[in-house]
């Protein structure tokens, strides 16, 4: 079965996530191919993120690295510290392990349709 921006955007929006395709012009002619895949978190955070890619069966393997690189522990420190500053609306550390757990399989389970199609 061949891949198609559609199939990925299928796929990924069945599981919650708004798809939009980039590229991006650089002033020595090369263009980069982005995909940018946003969703809320249980605990209501905006939470996005970019995979560059050159051809579209490139994605699966972007995004499976994304993923392995998604760090429970920096995503809850992030937050702490934006709380630390006054970053208003940061939950309890409670909610920010789950939130961040709960993130982590979400990024699994995009990886995993898009490596099924």
């Amino acid at each position: 079965m061949k891949i198609t921006k559609k199939k990925i955007e299928d796929v990924a929006e069945e599981l919650g996530w708004s798809v939009d395709w980039q590229t991006q012009e650089h002033p020595n002619g090369k263009t980069e191919k982005i995909v940018e895949f946003s969703q809320e978190s249980p605990a209501g955070e905006d939470f996005s993120f970019c995979v560059f890619y050159d051809a579209l069966p490139d994605i699966a393997k972007e995004l499976y690295t994304w993923w392995q690189n998604f760090d429970i522990e920096e995503h809850v420190k992030m937050w702490l510290e934006a709380k630390s500053n006054g970053g208003g609306g940061v939950p309890d550390i409670g909610t920010l392990v789950e939130d961040a757990k709960a993130i982590d399989d979400m990024c699994a389970k995009l990886w995993l349709a898009v490596e099924d199609i």
